[in-house]
């Protein structure tokens, strides 16, 4: 599959993939019942971790997962009208963008602190 070029949609699909199909790999993983008939081994407890990243990784590379869709609109700060999305009446129709304060882009720090 071809590199994604937009970075945004890099960072969504980044952050869903550690944050929420991980943990749903992990947790897969340590089930209780599995049977020892489908156990891979010492190689699959070995690399059961990396195996999670990325299969975590693929899986939002080949979906279209909407969670991903808002999370990239979120960071661009685009505005409502993406196909499939309707604005609830009385609300404005721009998404506010994640800026960083002038002097914190430009020294590349941010101070989540204030």
């Amino acid at each position: 599959m071809p590199p994604d070029l937009n970075p945004a949609r890099t960072a969504a699909r980044e952050l869903v993939a550690s944050t929420l199909l991980y943990p749903l790999l992990r947790q897969a993983r340590e089930d209780p019942f599995q049977s020892d008939l489908f156990h891979g081994g010492q190689g699959e407890e070995v690399f059961a971790q990396q195996l999670d990243t990325i299969l975590a990784d693929r899986i939002t590379q080949a979906t279209r997962l909407p969670i991903v869709d808002a999370i990239e609109r979120r960071l661009t700060g685009a505005t409502a009208g993406a196909p499939g999305i309707k604005q609830p009446s009385g609300v404005s129709p721009s998404v506010p963008a994640l800026t960083l304060p002038p002097a914190a882009a430009q020294a590349g720090k941010v101070d989540i602190y204030g």
